[in-house]
């Protein structure tokens, strides 16, 4: 059984105890789906859908990626653009849907 490492990036007011739970189901996934090859995911969480945009806006200029822009509906985002697994999460957004709906996002 091999750890996946999880590196978290916080943008805006972003409660640790939230990051925790985000962390604890991303560790159980992972323990579910052994044997993997994942070792390292990067977990974004952001405050605010409007942070969210800007920066998605500012990869897609910087790795050339032609994608749909981060719409309303979604709260999560999973990528490996830049060679790692990557999680984004928006905390706005999720707030204003059920909690397994959340658990299934990330």
């Amino acid at each position: 059984m091999s750890l996946v490492r999880i590196v978290v990036s916080k943008f805006g007011e972003v409660d640790v105890k939230e990051v925790r739970h985000m962390i604890e189901v991303m560790e159980e996934c992972y323990k579910r789906l052994e044997p993997h090859e994942v070792d390292l995911v990067d977990l974004y969480v952001f405050e605010r859908s409007s942070s969210v945009e800007a920066f998605l806006t500012k990869e897609y200029r910087e790795i050339g990626v032609a994608s749909a822009p981060f719409d309303e509906l979604f709260f999560a985002m999973h990528d490996a653009w830049r060679g790692t697994s990557r999680i984004i999460l928006c905390l706005e957004r999720m707030k204003l849907i059920p909690h397994l709906v959340q658990v299934g996002g990330i």
